[in-house]
């Protein structure tokens, strides 16, 4: 038998694993500034990589604005995607 508390303790012991899981993956990513590109950065010739590196202040930068103005990209790109669903329900019940 759950008490109400367990559910909630597992509840947020699920949600902190699927953060951490979303936080690994845009860590991983080879973009400069994030630890995935220092995986690649073997991989590509020296003069990218002093180009890169004179970005990696930037693109951590960048990355950082988008992570913490994701819910604002998250509704414009939502609403996109609802205009495109009307648009195509009108286009089926037309047909």
């Amino acid at each position: 038998m759950h008490l109400p508390h367990q559910e909630f303790a597992i509840n947020m012991l699920i949600h902190a694993a699927v953060i951490n899981m979303v936080l690994l993956c845009i860590n991983i990513m080879p973009v400069p500034g994030l630890d995935g590109f220092n995986v690649v950065r073997e991989f590509i010739k020296i003069n990218t990589q002093k180009a890169a590196e004179a970005a990696n202040v930037f693109f951590f930068i960048l990355t950082m604005v988008l992570f913490f103005n994701i819910d604002k990209i998250t509704v414009f790109s939502m609403r996109q995607v609802e205009s495109f669903l009307i648009f195509l329900i009108k286009l089926q019940q037309g047909a």
